[in-house]
């Protein structure tokens, strides 16, 4: 769980690359895809509702 806060965190601020060197990542995309949490989605207010 700790990974992968420290990997969200500096996600977060930019820091992708700095992200995956912590976690001894040698590719960002094993700390993209396991580690960064990604943001939840809602739906959009354009969304017409039936009624």
């Amino acid at each position: 769980m700790f990974r992968k806060t420290v990997a969200t965190v500096l996600s977060g601020q930019g820091l992708v690359t700095e992200a995956a060197g912590q976690l001894g990542h040698v590719d960002e995309s094993i700390t993209k895809k396991f580690y960064i949490q990604k943001p939840a989605t809602a739906p959009t207010s354009a969304t017409p509702w039936n009624c």
